[in-house]
């Protein structure tokens, strides 16, 4: 008896370790298949966001033959618990190469199959609750695409709660499924249900006070505050807004915390315009958080609310204890001198104004207010009727930016601003024609950046408003509508085109 339990225990061991072996060697398989898929997407050429259709195939037959290379899941959950960890590798390969499969049919406007593709995800390898959750949004945007708004909000809803009801890391939040309530209430927003876009606005606001509650103190609740303020203000709430989050108070200390009271200032400043209340709650944060990062931010804001209120003098003394702060971000130092400039405009010392701009264009020439105070000037000038001063400003501001693009044209995003900002220069000036030139050319060059996007409308406007070519103006947005399909007003921007060929008949 003794002899044949060895045996058998021999034998069990023998098939363990032959299973283990097979499923190891699965597993080695599935990772050489999708690391080769994954070099394949990396190396695909892809134009206006999409793969051209040989390339195409070729990933989707590559990650294809990964999910066919591990067994799928049983939907016994103990099973599941109890598998080896190379055939856990393998379902997770496996539910990552689905989960790209999706992602590639989204890229080429295929949203049904892109939503099934999700869907398998899902249903297959649902026990892993981030790709599950990724799956669900990546589901609610396809839905979005295809302008069914109703199942992505109901998308965007699942992802929501599905995030809080898994294994959520209170220190790392994710983002996207932390917005997903406020993107429901916006699309609702956008396409008129108004009743139930308050009842969203409403879910949003519960389910950030929930989050807030629950985990106080930490990243994720955070995170939460800024969305509950965006929450009431997408409702146009902003009073009850502040009324709410001053009811925030850290237990220990009895103060309302930092990210809070941050938040009830720029709503004060920016929604309410309470600029005496904003300049109150700036002081605040300033006074309890010094060391805070966004300490500086609110240095600004309290410059900000004091320029407002035409206390010019006071606005410039606050703005000046930036300087004696360390590591003030790029953005905010440049704000800060360049309120500073705008300070001593309205209190007519031009010259000291010009001082404060020409060290903001030396030091933060790449900063948006940076690049704001070559024209600024050239515009003063031109407010003022002084003809000449105005025109050697324009010459120069115009020198700056071409300098200034030859320096950072391997920047896209900086040449992009640049170039925008050298239109504005024709613009103000009535050159329409070069105005319109340099924005076609930012387009064509920079069409993945902000300003490349909005170049050629502003061309057409200028064609349609100012040169009377509303055919030349309807080519132009017949191109922007290719470089860019899936915008969501692409069907009023096309029958604005039809409107314009007709005219132009």
């Amino acid at each position: 008896m003794r002899n044949s339990l060895f045996v058998l225990v021999i034998v069990s061991a023998s098939l363990f370790l032959s299973c283990s072996e097979t499923e190891m060697s699965q597993q080695f398989k599935m990772e050489k298949a999708i690391d080769r898929a994954n070099r394949m997407k990396k190396q695909a050429s892809f134009t206006e966001g999409r793969v051209d259709s040989e390339e195409y195939s070729n990933l989707n037959r590559a990650f294809e033959a990964v999910t066919a290379m591990a067994p799928v899941p049983p939907a016994d959950s103990v099973s599941i618990k109890n598998a080896s960890a190379p055939l856990l590798t393998s379902w997770q390969m496996a539910g990552l190469a689905l989960y790209n499969l999706g992602l590639l049919e989204i890229d080429q406007g295929n949203y049904d199959r892109a939503f099934e593709y999700f869907q398998r995800l899902i249903e297959r390898y649902g026990f892993k609750p981030h790709q599950v959750q990724t799956a669900l949004f990546m589901q609610a945007v396809a839905r979005y695409r295809q302008d069914r708004f109703q199942e992505a909000v109901t998308l965007y809803n699942q992802v929501a709660q599905y995030y809080l009801s898994a294994a959520l890391s209170v220190y790392n939040p994710n983002l996207d499924a932390l917005e997903s309530p406020l993107t429901a209430a916006k699309i609702l927003e956008d396409t008129d249900r108004s009743e139930k876009f308050r009842s969203q606005v409403h879910k949003a606001i519960d389910y950030y006070w929930n989050i807030i509650n629950s985990y106080e103190g930490s990243p994720l609740a955070d995170a939460a505050v800024g969305k509950l303020a965006s929450a009431f203000l997408i409702g146009d709430l902003a009073d009850s807004a502040v009324a709410a989050l001053s009811l925030v108070k850290d237990e220990n200390t009895g103060r309302i915390p930092p990210l809070v009271q941050y938040n009830i200032a720029m709503i004060q400043q920016k929604n309410q315009e309470d600029y005496k209340g904003a300049e109150k709650s700036y002081r605040a944060f300033v006074k309890y958080y010094p060391d805070h990062p966004l300490a500086p931010s609110a240095m600004l804001g309290l410059g900000v609310t004091l320029y407002k209120r035409e206390e010019y003098e006071k606005a410039r003394q606050e703005l000046s204890v930036l300087e004696k702060v360390q590591r003030v971000p790029f953005e905010i130092a440049a704000e800060g001198h360049y309120l500073t400039a705008l300070c001593f405009e309205k209190e007519d010392k031009w010259q000291r104004a010009i001082g404060e701009f020409d060290y903001v264009w030396a030091n933060y020439a790449i900063s948006d207010k940076g690049m704001e105070g070559p024209i600024h000037k050239a515009e003063y000038y031109q407010e003022k009727g002084e003809k000449e001063l105005a025109a050697r400003a324009f010459e120069e501001a115009e020198n700056d930016y071409r300098r200034l693009m030859d320096l950072y044209s391997a920047r896209m995003d900086i040449a992009a601003r640049t170039m925008s900002y050298l239109a504005r220069c024709y613009v103000s000036q009535n050159r329409w024609e070069e105005a319109v030139e340099t924005l076609t050319q930012a387009a064509g060059k920079f069409p993945r950046t902000p300003a490349g996007f909005s170049a050629l409308p502003q061309a057409a406007e200028i064609l349609t408003d100012k040169l009377n070519r509303p055919g030349d103006a309807a080519r132009q947005l017949r191109t922007f509508l290719v470089l860019y399909p899936d915008i969501p007003q692409q069907t009023g921007i096309a029958a604005y085109i039809d409107s314009l060929e007709r005219i132009s008949r």
